[in-house]
């Protein structure tokens, strides 16, 4: 938006509006993860109320809200100091609580796959005498040649376990030594 604004595209009274929501987002999420609820008695029969199992211990807002039982509106109920938000910021608030665990886990493999990407792979090895990759890798990897290791990992054929094995290989300076 900001890019459409400097365009003069997008007037400057929206991009203020879009970062004020998500001004509002981000201090919204802050305020869950620090919002811890102790297992009182009002707590525990709203989340059995909602089919989720009662706390024992204190627990943070967020981690209330990533029970799919739950949802941002359901704690409002356990939640007095709640701040008078838009729909549309707590909607964001919801999804961004709820799937941050998966968003995660696609940037660690993102970065995983951007440093494979970058790790050269040497022109002339033989991967016939790698006998710790399976026979068909060892074959696609032969015909195809892939020049890094994100290229090799593309390769139909060639598994996790494969590229794992090959990665062994080249810690070891290319060197593969029988046990």
């Amino acid at each position: 938006m900001e890019k459409g604004a400097a365009l003069g595209l997008v007037t400057d009274a929206r991009v203020a509006e879009m970062r004020a929501a998500y001004d509002a987002s981000e201090a919204e999420m802050a305020r869950l993860r620090a919002t811890y609820i102790a297992p009182r008695d009002g707590v525990n029969a709203l989340l059995i109320s909602r089919g989720t199992s009662p706390v024992s211990s204190g627990v943070s807002l967020a981690e209330l809200l990533r029970r799919p039982e739950l949802d941002y509106d359901a704690l409002a109920a356990i939640d007095p100091a709640r701040p008078p938000l838009s729909r549309k910021v707590t909607e964001q608030v919801e999804i961004e609580i709820k799937y941050e665990g998966y968003i995660d886990r696609q940037l660690r493999e993102l970065a995983e796959q951007q440093r494979l990407e970058s790790r050269a792979l040497p022109e002339g090895i033989d991967y016939s005498g790698i006998q710790t990759l399976r026979i068909e890798a060892r074959q696609k990897l032969d015909r195809v040649r892939p020049r890094t290791l994100g290229q090799a990992s593309r390769i139909s054929g060639v598994s996790p376990a494969d590229i794992g094995a090959l990665i062994v290989y080249l810690s070891m300076g290319g060197l593969h030594h029988e046990l």
